[in-house]
């Protein structure tokens, strides 16, 4: 039986910085492979280099891509397509700017986990294939963002993306009136888990993709292309399969690429 809860478990993790972080040099890059003035989903692909004389920790390190949301009720989510610092290492949230722009009301920041290791002088993190979108899946403008640059398809120096470390920026340029500034000094709390909120069960018991009891249960099976995911990639419903296993019911996911968006 498959159990998906809605009650939110946070961590918090104190990171000390040591007083060099005020003297490191890092810069970020940033590249983009959806460069419509809209998109299933945005993807800010980025890099942070290393140009000082020390190695610097990438946990304590955040940058914040900065846009206009498509609405105040519209809420996003965040994934990592690929890596090469690995996706588990790395993690992606969404804040509210305090003093809203006209390109700019909302940021993506990117973090890392200690799994990210250490950038040494002269390293680069290399890829980190980043990518947002719409919780309800609709068509995002991204023309009006204030990190976006349509143009840009190779990386380059990303003025316009903010780079901290400890709470000191040393990259970029926030929207007017948003600097980040030093996080507080006393940790948050873990919040407690709430034994009534809301959960979902399903022991997964349908016959194939195309079973009404699917739609019926609220579950979408997805078809055609369309975002979240590889821009050009198409859902395909037959890869959803049910079988028994050990008295229960699975469900497969199958997913197939050769290489390109068109064969993924």
């Amino acid at each position: 039986m498959a159990v998906c809860t809605a009650a939110g478990l946070a961590c918090a993790a104190l990171v000390t910085v040591p007083a060099s972080a005020a003297t490191d040099s890092l810069t970020a890059q940033y590249r983009t492979s959806a460069g419509g003035a809209t998109a299933d989903q945005s993807e800010p692909w980025l890099e942070i280099t290393n140009t000082g004389t020390t190695s610097v920790p990438l946990a304590g390190v955040t940058l914040r891509y900065y846009f206009k949301s498509d609405g105040p009720n519209v809420t996003y989510r965040f994934a990592c397509s690929w890596a090469v610092k690995g996706c588990a290492n790395i993690t992606g949230t969404f804040g509210t700017l305090a003093n809203p722009t006209a390109t700019a009301d909302r940021y993506l920041e990117i973090g890392f986990t200690a799994g990210a290791g250490s950038l040494a002088p002269g390293q680069n993190t290399g890829d980190m294939q980043l990518r947002f979108y719409r919780s309800d899946w609709q068509t995002l403008t991204q023309s009006d963002d204030y990190s976006f640059n349509g143009s840009q398809t190779t990386y380059a120096n990303a003025p316009k993306v903010t780079l901290q470390r400890g709470g000191a920026v040393l990259w970029g340029t926030a929207p007017a009136g948003n600097d980040p500034t030093t996080p507080p000094t006393t940790p948050p709390t873990t919040p407690p888990v709430d034994p009534n909120a809301p959960a979902l069960f399903d022991d997964f018991n349908y016959t194939a993709s195309g079973d009404p009891a699917v739609q019926q249960h609220g579950w979408t099976v997805k078809s055609g292309q369309g975002g979240p995911g590889v821009p050009g990639a198409t859902w395909s419903p037959q890869d959803i399969t049910f079988q028994s296993s050990g008295g229960n019911s699975i469900m497969n996911l199958r997913l197939t690429t050769d290489g390109t968006a068109s064969g993924t």
